[in-house]
């Protein structure tokens, strides 16, 4: 028994150096070296979505400024905050060049992350979803303030 795993172990041996020298060769030419590609921007797509972002906001600051303006020079008709999103409630009462500056720069910020997100590996293929969701709740915002 102990002469047959001698034999296994040897001939184990004599296999693996034999695909050991194969894989060595320096005669023939070296592999090349792939490149790191640059990653395929979809320019055309995040340029009109950008857009959209800034038309959006637009819109919804317009009519947000503009049901300020309204509630204020009517205070008995007061019904509540005019703008319903926390994070933009304080940036109302500013002076409307301000506020105007204040929203396309959220709005710059918002597509600075999806262009982020269309040359990242890993994001690439959520890189509209910031500006999709900029854009619906600004259409939201903005339909809402034309209502009342």
């Amino acid at each position: 028994m102990r002469i047959q795993y001698k034999f296994l172990l040897l001939t184990f041996l004599a296999m693996s150096t034999g695909m050991t020298t194969n894989a060595q060769r320096l005669t023939g030419d070296a592999v090349p070296v792939k490149k790191k590609t640059a990653l395929r921007v979809p320019k055309g797509p995040w340029l009109s979505m950008s857009a959209a972002t800034y038309a959006a906001a637009a819109f919804d600051m317009h009519a947000t400024a503009e049901a300020e303006d309204w509630f204020k020079g009517h205070p008995h008709f007061y019904l509540g905050p005019t703008e319903t999103d926390p994070l933009a409630r304080p940036f109302v009462r500013l002076p409307r060049p301000a506020y105007y500056a204040t929203g396309f720069a959220l709005a710059t910020g918002v597509n600075w992350l999806g262009y982020r997100m269309s040359h990242s590996r890993k994001w690439r293929k959520l890189w509209w979803l910031p500006q999709s969701i900029s854009i619906s709740a600004n259409s939201w915002g903005y339909k809402t303030r034309r209502s009342n």
